[in-house]
């Protein structure tokens, strides 16, 4: 099971090291393995700039964590006017969370407590 994070418009990365930076300080997701994948640099570039931030974890409990933790940070207001395109994964299915309500975010919540 997964949460993966990744920008929208593939370019900005702020978003994407802020909502890492929440997760690493959640103590609710410290189950979950969370990294950082960086992209191919560009020519002229250092390094590549951050693409993806991946969750894993094998615990339900800990993936509704990390989809409350997504909730908050982006209630927080630290996302800025970027949006990130934000997948979960149990048993094989895939969701796109990113464009759900508070409220149906919530539902998803829990509904991974009643499987």
């Amino acid at each position: 099971m997964y949460l993966r994070a990744e920008s929208s418009s593939g370019e900005e990365s702020e978003p994407l090291a802020s909502f890492y930076k929440w997760l690493l300080r959640d103590s609710d997701v410290s189950a979950a393995t969370v990294s950082l994948v960086q992209g191919e640099a560009h020519p002229g570039a250092m390094s590549g700039g951050l693409e993806t931030v991946l969750a894993v974890t094998e615990q339900v409990g800990t993936l509704a964590s990390l989809v409350l933790a997504y909730l908050t940070w982006r209630s927080s207001g630290q996302g800025g006017d970027t949006s990130l395109r934000i997948t979960i994964e149990r048993d094989g299915e895939t969701m796109q969370i990113q464009n759900l309500t508070d409220s149906q975010l919530r539902d998803v919540i829990e509904r991974f407590g009643q499987r």
